[in-house]
């Protein structure tokens, strides 16, 4: 089974006061013909119908926006292309997101929530979420709360443009899990 990040993948910056660099969340998709470089791209959305790069990552920032504290700043993502897996990442487009986080609560520091799924090709898909309002040390299984079930389905459904790195569509939930990233723990330790 393939691992790799091709054809396409994007890459979701965000970050909020007291981090020495963003945190960035990496998503692989498919794209809806051959991506130009400074040329906004299209998803191939799992319904096959194509979608602006600006609206799903839109779309989909919407809804985590709502498990993060407003101490958050989504700023912007970016689509790079790998047509094959023996080539090199091409930078294609960046969109300016500006998008707050709306959670009232405290920063989770340090705290990784991963969202395990299965593919439609037999392989695993984590969407992975750091510092976000989860509580470390949490293993849940569906059904989820009611914003974490909203970004499972999401990514579940026909409009979607997330992908595993084997290029299945994520078909079923697994598990939502939480814990403390020691790497990140100490990097903010140390600076």
């Amino acid at each position: 089974m393939e691992n790799d990040l091709s054809p396409s993948f994007i890459k979701l910056f965000y970050n909020r006061s007291g981090l020495l660099k963003p945190h960035v969340m990496t998503i692989p998709t498919k794209p809806s013909g051959a991506p130009v470089v400074g040329s906004e791209p299209s998803y191939l959305r799992h319904d096959g119908d194509p979608e602006l790069f600006s609206e799903g990552i839109s779309d989909y920032v919407d809804l985590i926006k709502l498990t993060y504290s407003s101490a958050f700043s989504f700023t912007h993502a970016e689509w790079w292309s790998k047509p094959t897996k023996d080539d090199d990442p091409l930078f294609i487009y960046d969109v300016s997101l500006g998008i707050a986080g709306s959670d009232a609560g405290a920063v989770v520091v340090a705290e990784q929530c991963v969202i395990t799924f299965r593919t439609s090709l037999g392989g695993l898909y984590r969407n992975y979420m750091m510092e976000n309002m989860a509580a470390v040390n949490l293993a849940a299984y569906p059904p989820f709360s009611t914003n974490y079930a909203n970004i499972a389905n999401f990514i579940m459904s026909d409009a979607s443009f997330f992908y595993g790195r084997d290029n299945g569509k994520p078909t079923s939930v697994i598990s939502l899990k939480t814990k403390t990233n020691d790497a990140l723990r100490r990097q903010l330790i140390t600076g």
